[in-house]
């Protein structure tokens, strides 16, 4: 059977290192047959809202959206 390479992207809502959602994730990229490639992304690398000091803009296609 030609089994085709097959990727993910594992996000995790948490920064927690010892999150269980992490470790199941983790678990599922070293259950993954070889042609299953699992990466993931760390969000800590995003910026926080907490971090932000002025508002970012609005993307144009959502800016006629915003109700009052």
């Amino acid at each position: 059977m030609d089994n085709k390479e097959f990727r993910i992207l594992a996000l995790v809502g948490s920064l927690r290192q010892g999150s269980y959602n992490r470790g199941l994730l983790r678990a599922a990229g070293e259950l993954a047959p070889d042609w299953v490639k699992v990466q993931f992304f760390d969000i800590g690398t995003l910026p926080s809202s907490t971090r932000i000091s002025r508002p970012l803009p609005i993307p144009r296609l959502f800016a006629n959206s915003r109700r009052p």
